[in-house]
């Protein structure tokens, strides 16, 4: 039997644009296709405000799983992001991309992840960092998201893997998220085809054990799909969508 707290939702970095130019008609369009959660990129409302964000989602029978928000809004706009997302209703905040351009970043990181944390945990949120290719690099012969995730307080910081990136920085996705599973409500499902160029894919039309993956997500709750472009978004979003529920079954 699958779980019941089991949900699919989708990352919307990729029509950030059109989110801009009209917010309310993608949101349709993905309640059309069948989602029923969304993970937000930041910034990318058409200037719609906290409550009417909320609104416009909850209209199309949608929920927010979560949002992704740079590392510049939370070290100049934290208190103004985490305000702004509470008050739209938004679950989770993660922080969507860092960079670590000394050996002592990751540790540096690694006590602001901690404040942020517990900033968002007083407004309710729960707070991830999501990987790219860089957090899979080492520093004093450790990855750098290990070192992370070891030097951060587990009630305060969370891990949202993205597979593509892990697979992309040298990791096996399944046994890199089974080691950090009981940190990790959301994680990224986005395919790696080495075939294509660009050379992420649906999930299913590449070269990634999902099935291992899901298996090693245990503890995990929302499986997020994830494309930065392609040359037809939406039915690539289709595609993801029923190749997931049929994972997850």
């Amino acid at each position: 039997m699958p779980r019941q707290d089991r949900f699919v939702s989708v990352q919307l970095y990729a029509l950030r644009e059109e989110m801009n130019r009209n917010f309310p008609a993608v949101i349709k369009k993905l309640a059309g296709i069948g989602y029923e959660y969304v993970e937000l990129y930041h910034h990318a409302y058409g200037g719609a405000g906290a409550a009417e964000l909320s609104r416009i989602v909850n209209a199309a029978g949608l929920k927010i799983s979560g949002c992704h928000v740079g590392i510049a809004d939370l070290e100049n706009r934290l208190e103004e992001t985490i305000a702004f997302l509470s008050e739209s209703g938004c679950p989770h905040m993660i922080c969507g991309w860092a960079e670590y351009p000394s050996a002592l970043s990751p540790w540096q990181r690694a006590r602001f992840f901690n404040l942020v944390g517990g900033k968002a945990r007083e407004k309710g949120m729960l707070f991830s960092i999501h990987n790219h290719r860089q957090e899979f690099n080492f520093a004093g012969g450790r990855r750098i998201l290990d070192i992370i995730m070891e030097n951060t307080d587990p009630a305060l910081v969370n891990l949202e893997m993205d597979t593509y990136w892990a697979v992309k920085g040298g990791a096996d996705p399944a046994r890199f998220q089974a080691a950090w599973t009981q940190r990790s409500p959301l994680i990224h499902l986005k395919d790696y085809n080495p075939a294509k160029n660009p050379d992420w894919a649906v999930v299913g039309e590449g070269i990634i054990d999902f099935a291992a993956v899901v298996k090693a997500a245990g503890e995990t709750s929302g499986f997020v799909f994830d494309l930065d472009d392609s040359d037809d978004l939406y039915r690539d979003f289709a595609a993801a969508l029923g190749a997931i529920k049929k994972l997850l079954e």
